[in-house]
């Protein structure tokens, strides 16, 4: 039996996935969106207070975490306040502009009648409402003096990479959320930092290690690891969109440990999963005498300028270390002949540097991890 417009109203005023229907045309309920908005609705109730949400990009985060839920949430609340942040002020400008859009729409009033915008609210990245409340979208490091937030939502604090990877850009980060954004939380009110992860560091990783137990997290990989209950291990996260075959082709466009980052929610650090940039050291003298020495290969097959660099690697080992004693890096296989672009086109021999730089020796501490053993090799 059909509902009438005052059951259809009633139904978006309580839950926020008949809202989105409701206000925005061709709105899309994946098994995971569900899982976003179950987690929301508790953020409304109350019932939890800090929430991280890790998603790969495209998979629908922005639209519901930081254009629709707002909207709902100040229509439930009228009287309360709204802060969104995120990388930027352009971009929170422009989800701005989107939650203004709802809250202005007849589709919303009729829903939330009580949800009015105050005549002066012309900006659409700040607004208030008869009731007393408002919505305010600033970028990442700007001011929000006199503001305060019962709601924060703050969709992803990083750019790209580029910022990911930078110590000051992060620190920046963490000392703006710890001085200025935390700081404007109303007493009960509630956090949702929904992103990408780009580094083991970034803003959900230090709140993770500062903060342990006191976050829900939600982490939804491209492709499932483990059983989840809902999906299996190795099916997509949204099929419909992003089938494994377009997973695939995206891991093969930006590597493995990119993907493993952004679309598996596990971001790898910098020195490495397995082995710790701290278990090696450097020194230029010679090393002693080895009493196993293998050799390396990694080569590159073609020679067009996108395709990898050959590597070689001598790896004595004594008693105690195992020694990097040469490495081979910087050149590609061109004409038969592995020849480097900083080396002039002439061949490259075993052990010779394409840099010309001074070689260094690494001493790597095999008590710091399981050991495998390595086939012998003599000189």
């Amino acid at each position: 039996m059909p509902l009438n417009s005052n059951e259809v109203l009633a139904l978006a005023y309580a839950d926020l996935a008949c809202y989105g229907a409701a206000m925005y045309p061709g709105f899309e309920m994946a098994a995971h969106h569900e899982i976003i908005i179950d987690a929301l609705e508790e953020i409304e109730r109350g019932s939890i207070r800090r929430l991280m949400i890790f998603e790969p990009p495209r998979h629908g985060k922005s639209l519901i975490c930081t254009c629709l839920f707002p909207a709902w949430y100040l229509g439930r609340h009228p009287d309360r306040a709204v802060i969104t942040a995120t990388y930027g002020q352009e971009l929170s400008d422009s989800f701005g502009r989107r939650v203004r859009g709802f809250v202005t729409d007849p589709r919303h009033q009729a829903i939330f009648p009580e949800c009015q915008l105050a005549a002066d609210s012309s900006s659409v990245g700040r607004f208030d409402t008869k009731a007393g409340g408002s919505y305010y979208a600033v970028g990442r490091g700007g001011a929000l003096t006199g503001r305060g937030g019962n709601l924060v939502v703050v969709d992803d604090p990083l750019k790209d990479r580029e910022e990911a990877n930078s110590e000051t850009t992060r620190r920046g980060l963490h000392d703006w959320w710890n001085s200025v954004l935390y700081t404007r939380l109303q007493p009960g009110g509630a956090i949702v930092l929904v992103q990408t992860r780009w580094h083991e560091d970034d803003l959900a990783g230090r709140l993770l290690r500062e903060q342990p137990g006191e976050w829900t997290v939600i982490s939804l990989p491209a492709i499932a690891e483990v059983d989840e209950g809902w999906r299996k291990a190795g099916e997509a996260l949204w099929e419909k969109q992003y089938p494994l075959t377009t997973l695939e082709q995206i891991r093969t466009a930006i590597g493995s440990s990119a993907f493993v980052s952004l679309y598996q929610q596990r971001p790898v650090p910098a020195g490495g999963g397995v082995f710790k940039r701290e278990w090696f050291g450097t020194y230029r003298e010679t090393p002693p005498s080895f009493k196993k020495v293998v050799q390396s290969w990694d080569t590159a097959f073609k020679k067009g300028i996108e395709n990898d660099y050959s590597g070689v690697h001598d790896l004595g080992r004594n008693p105690k270390w195992l020694l990097l004693a040469a490495r081979l890096a910087g050149a590609r296989l061109v004409s038969g002949t592995e020849t480097s672009s900083r080396n002039s086109g002439r061949p490259v021999e075993a052990g010779q540097d394409p840099d010309r730089r001074q070689s260094e020796w690494s001493k790597f501490d095999p008590r710091a991890t399981k050991q495998h053993e390595i086939p012998s090799a003599t000189h």
